[in-house]
């Protein structure tokens, strides 16, 4: 995961300085030289949802196990109407979320028959989103950039709301005996469920200015109250790192 937060970041810095370098005669700009900028971040996001469970009746056995942690991606576009209060508008995905539950069967007798081995139902979660921040900034005043007045580090507290739109994709496999009769299953997704919505964001960003176009930041997010229907209704919160530059 580190090292693919890494690369990303460096793939996407190493595009977003190119109007950075065209521009670096402009050493110094205020915020009307360069009100409108693009972001994108990547980051790993987890979800409180606790479902893991085990359950034993004889030779009958069910476990269910999830996969709490995912990654998330936005690109986006954002406006800073001044140098305190921005507004962010973005896209994204978040997917890598899971779970597995399964039969397990050693010498059950089911109707006369005898089994031994799994089943096991496996959910793939992703989402898409659709999202809008207010940014509010304040420099910090620790660390002066020394080649002219401006700051290079600045924190930035940010409200929002997302839309989501959620798909869990079911599917079955497992393998064992039936009466000795061995049986190996693996089906393509048997169903899919869909959920809708939108939930509220609170975050926070530490970001530092490399120039007067490029800079970088890492932030965390909370998003309360994902999901929900015929799906659990869990909170997100997201560690990410990103770039933005200014045109």
């Amino acid at each position: 995961m580190k090292h693919t937060l890494l690369s990303f970041t460096a793939v996407v810095a190493g595009f977003f300085m190119l109007p950075a370098v065209a521009h670096s005669q402009q050493s110094t700009k205020s915020v009307g030289d360069n009100n409108l900028y693009a972001f994108a971040t990547i980051g790993q996001a987890s979800h409180d949802a606790s479902l893991d469970s085990a359950v034993s009746s004889g030779s009958l056995s069910l476990t269910r196990s999830t996969d709490d942690e995912g990654t998330a991606i936005t690109l986006g576009v954002g406006w800073q109407q001044s140098d305190t209060i921005a507004f962010e508008f973005y896209g994204g995905t978040v997917d890598g979320f899971g779970s597995t539950t399964t039969l397990t069967a050693t010498n059950a007798v089911v109707d006369g028959n005898t089994f031994n081995g799994s089943l096991s139902l496996k959910e793939d979660i992703s989402s898409k989103l659709i999202g809008a921040n207010v940014v509010f900034s304040s420099q910090l005043r620790l660390i002066d950039d020394q080649s002219d007045t401006g700051q290079k580090l600045s924190f930035a507290g940010k409200l929002g709301l997302i839309s989501y739109k959620i798909e869990d994709e079911l599917t079955l496999y497992g393998s064992g005996t039936i009466n000795g009769t061995s049986y190996t299953i693996s089906s393509p997704v048997l169903l899919k469920i869909k959920e809708s919505g939108t939930a509220p964001v609170i975050g926070a960003k530490l970001n530092y200015a490399a120039n007067d176009d490029l800079e970088f930041r890492f932030g965390v997010d909370y998003v309360a109250g994902v999901g929900g229907g015929d799906l659990v209704e869990a909170d997100l919160t997201i560690y990410n790192i990103g770039v933005s530059v200014r045109f």
